[in-house]
């Protein structure tokens, strides 16, 4: 499930209250952001740049550790470069 950083808090809060088991994997854009109890949070810090050379070894890792659902935060610039790429 894709999210904007400011939907973040929102989609994962509706993932819960479904009953799934929830992974985020967010960059920068989210620094700030703390994880509830009982989710599973990859950060990947240093940009879009990051966020596209870790994307599928993070999503490997929550998938290792029983996610039902990854919420995956769009990068900041979707419009061109690796922030297209990524969110694609």
């Amino acid at each position: 499930r894709l999210a904007s950083a400011q939907e973040l808090p929102r989609a994962v809060a509706s993932e819960l209250a479904a009953g799934r088991r929830v992974g985020v994997l967010r960059g920068d854009a989210t620094s700030g952001w703390s994880a509830p109890s009982g989710v599973e949070d990859v950060y990947l810090q240093g940009g879009d740049a990051a966020l596209a050379r870790g994307l599928y070894a993070a999503m490997r890792t929550l998938d290792e550790r029983g996610c039902d659902v990854i919420v995956a935060v769009l990068p900041r610039e979707l419009e061109q470069g690796l922030g297209l790429a990524v969110a694609d």
